[in-house]
């Protein structure tokens, strides 16, 4: 596979893996995104079972000339923001270095000063050109090295030449560095990238799970100086006795033949700290991130109400020892369609402490919807608003669901008063990473729902990658104004601000003057391109209602260049784009530094992702050509719920989940979202389905044919139009068309304009072209 990480870079063949430093124009110095890039890098080779060796080297003839100084005047001048830098960014992606487990080779040329060094001492193996220079004169710009990193480079480089460099910032060549113990071989530059692929791939030949278990011992009983790490290790070091490549090769030597070390790995790398967790379930983890004082405001509502730490730790208790007095079965669902309120994030928050799968559903679905999914589902438990409780209770029971509870928005409803009786003291249920924490529905272009199966791994991994990459640090207030059963509003935000203990300000639904209002309080919103074409056409958005935002971040639809054009001019600030889905989670990501980001543009793949563009012949496209978007990644869902022959149909035979998206990759590696090729409609943030909703229109009495096509919107930025064709002699009316739709379907996805037709436009095979249809109605809300 081969991926994009805006500057760093991971690729992989086979079973070597390759990070590349990119940073044309810099001699690849290292930027604050690219430190959380390292890491996030790094944290996937470990979880990657299959890769044996890794060669880490910088692009275009250096390794790295240091860090990135012309951002340094952002942040290096006050004592907070540069500890913040050097101990969570800095050390975050040297600690991710050295606690990864597959061998490293690093290969050498040009410069590597500063951070190159600190990258290179991480290394198992450093091989370099007869042209290579090393040092780290930060003393010529004023400041000293941090000092665990001036301790890496101690240890790597010996307590002299540590010196040396950065007292007197003396700058070394390969072959004095090689006297001095740093280097393992110097060759000549023209040899470089020969030598150090064949020692990389001479390691991947070797025992992957010995490399491992060295690693693991040397790090731990060299560096650290606990016994109570060294008594972990020495209990897990002979654990290999019984497996396959020791039997094979003791077998191999006695039988005079190479050994073929091709058994599998344990599905989770030795050692890594996650799995010496032995709780991975995703609450235990923001519940990780809970301050210190827990009587700390966590949200404050639109009406008034406060709620702390500690009410979201006894509360999510509460409701958790509920659904465990209920006996339900392991892996069971609890489907919920409630209003927006604190309560209902509470519940959510309380499925992942108490073990079970939480399925959201918008509140937008009526009753063929709901009995769909309930059907589908199997729900052990089902919540519902105290309106919708006799139609959605009848479902349910129907389905076999004999819990059904109700949650109000106004603090009401037999959940809470069900678990107002209940301990406060619950222990986090214990799940793997790969055990089921959500099931999201979305439609397919076939009409029938499925639902993208997310697993505890996928949810966290996803959180810890965009709290680096989106630069979450303390302090950070969100203002929270999404709905909350998607991705968007109750994985991406809710997470984001849980996982750093940050402040909610929580709106229970979009008020674009009250939004505003509370910017003067907050330091981050998110939002889909709607909420900000509805923000720019209030009067008090200006540059001094953002003085404190630091972020705006857009997803969920295509964001207009002109609003983003806009949004700059009115607030000085450039709004961040980023992109996924109900199956992924965030894939890509606009660069959180803000003269990096691109209107028009959904940015780099995430660290961790893999993201390619494919061809009709299931070739990789050149640079800049449109092809369909394809992804793998620790985000990437398990699989659709009880459709396994639909889940193949959308994996590669190499992993890759086929997104059926279509776009492009420049030269820089931003990635571009052109279309759909799957026809899907983006109405206001929301997914609509043409074949859905063309399903129900056909089975209306004398219709013979329809076809729902998306066309441009000020507002919602797209709609669906719906083209509907009358059989022979029958009358049809398009006002009658959309009031049955109301009756069936959830609102975001009814038509906005209906037309009656003779016929609809067809190619010479029959297809219908929606192609022409668009282009008729494009500028139908122009």
């Amino acid at each position: 596979m081969s991926g994009l990480s805006g500057r760093v870079v991971l690729e992989t063949s086979g079973q070597q893996a390759r990070v590349t430093l990119l940073h044309r124009g810099k001699f690849n110095a290292m930027s604050r995104v690219m430190w959380r890039e390292l890491r996030a890098v790094f944290e996937t080779i470990q979880r990657c079972s299959e890769v044996r060796s890794v060669l880490i080297c910088g692009d275009s003839g250096h390794f790295c000339a240091g860090g990135d100084i012309s951002e340094y005047a952002g942040f290096r001048f006050e004592e907070v923001s540069l500890r913040d830098f050097h101990e969570n960014d800095v050390w975050g992606g040297l600690q991710a270095m050295l606690d990864c487990d597959v061998p490293m080779v690093a290969q050498i040329e040009g410069n590597c000063m500063g951070a190159g060094i600190e990258i290179a001492s991480c290394c198992d193996i450093r091989i370099a050109a007869d042209t290579a220079r090393f040092g780290a004169p930060i003393a010529r710009l004023g400041f000293p090295m941090a000092p665990r990193e001036a301790a890496l480079v101690m240890r790597a480089a010996g307590e002299l030449t540590a010196r040396e460099m950065l007292l007197s910032a003396t700058v070394l060549d390969a072959v004095e560095m090689k006297q001095r113990g740093f280097l393992n071989l110097v060759v000549p530059a023209q040899a470089l990238a020969a030598v150090a692929r064949e020692r990389v791939e001479r390691i991947g030949q070797l025992a992957p799970r010995a490399a491992r278990l060295n690693k693991a011992s040397l790090r731990v009983l060299v560096h650290s100086s606990s016994a109570q790490d060294a008594t972990k290790i020495i209990a897990n070091a002979y654990t290999f006795a019984s497996s396959g490549e020791h039997r094979e090769g003791i077998s191999a030597f006695v039988e005079k033949r190479p050994p073929r070390f091709d058994c599998s790995l344990p599905e989770r790398p030795l050692f890594d700290r996650s799995t010496l967790m032995k709780n991975q379930n995703l609450f235990a983890a923001l519940r990780a991130a809970f301050p210190e004082t827990l009587q700390e405001v966590a949200i404050e509502t639109d009406n008034g109400l406060r709620y702390s730490w500690d009410d979201l730790e006894r509360s999510t208790a509460m409701m958790a020892n509920l659904f465990q007095s209920l006996n339900l079965p392991e892996g069971a669902r609890i489907a919920v369609q409630v209003e927006k309120s604190v309560e209902a994030m509470v519940l959510y928050l309380a499925t992942l402490r108490a073990g079970y799968v939480f399925l959201p559903l918008n509140t937008a679905y009526q009753s063929l919807e709901i009995e769909y999914f309930i059907g589908n589902a199997e729900p052990a438990v089902v919540v519902c608003s105290s309106r919708n409780f006799g139609w959605i209770s009848k479902i349910a029971f129907k389905a076999g669901t004999q819990n059904v509870f109700t949650l109000d928005d106004d603090r009401s409803g037999s959940l809470l008063a069900r678990s107002a009786h209940c301990s406060d003291q619950h222990e986090v249920a214990s799940r793997q990473s790969g055990d089921l924490a959500a099931i999201l529905y979305t439609s397919g272009t076939t009409g029938r729902s499925k639902g993208a199966m997310l697993t505890h791994g996928n949810l966290a991994d996803n959180a810890r990658v965009l709290k680096d990459y989106w630069g979450w640090k303390k302090g950070d207030v969100l203002i929270h104004a999404l709905p909350i059963f998607h991705v968007h509003g109750l994985f991406v935000a809710i997470h984001g601000a849980l996982l750093n203990g940050s402040k909610m300000i929580w709106l229970s639904k979009f008020d674009a003057r009250l939004v505003v209002k509370k910017l003067p309080e907050a330091t981050v919103f998110m939002g889909v391109p709607t909420l900000y074409v509805r923000l720019l056409a209030e009067p008090g958005l200006s540059r001094e209602a953002c003085s404190k935002m630091r972020l705006f971040i857009s997803g969920s639809a295509p964001l207009l260049i002109e609003v983003f054009n806009e949004w700059k001019q009115r607030t000085g600030l450039c709004i961040l784009e980023r992109y996924g889905m109900s199956e992924t989670t965030m894939l890509t990501s606009n660069p959180y530094q803000g003269d990096e980001r691109r209107g028009g543009t959904v940015g780099f793949a995430l660290p961790g992702v893999s993201l390619r563009v494919q061809g009709d012949d299931d070739k990789p496209v050149p640079v800049g050509e449109i092809g369909g978007i394809e992804v793998k990644g620790p985000n990437v869902f398990k699989g659709y719920w009880r459709m396994p022959e639909k889940t193949a149909e959308e994996f590669t035979a190499d992993g890759y989940f086929k997104t059926g998206d279509v776009g492009k990759i420049d030269e820089r590696g931003y990635v571009t979202i052109v279309g759909r090729s799957k026809d899907l409609i983006i109405s206001g943030g929301y997914n609509v389905y043409p074949a859905e909703i063309e399903g129900y229109i056909n089975e209306m009495p004398g219709v013979a044919e329809s076809a729902l096509v998306g066309v441009p919107h000020p507002d919602f930025g797209e709609v669906g139009v719906a083209i509907v064709i009358a059989k022979p002699g029958s009358t049809v009316q398009a006002e009658q068309v959309v009031l049955a739709l109301k009756a069936k379907l959830a609102n975001f996805k009814i038509p906005k304009q209906c037309f009656v037709l003779g016929e609809l436009p067809r190619n010479t095979m029959g297809k219908v072209q929606k192609n022409l249809l668009r282009e008729q109605y494009k500028t139908l809300f122009a």
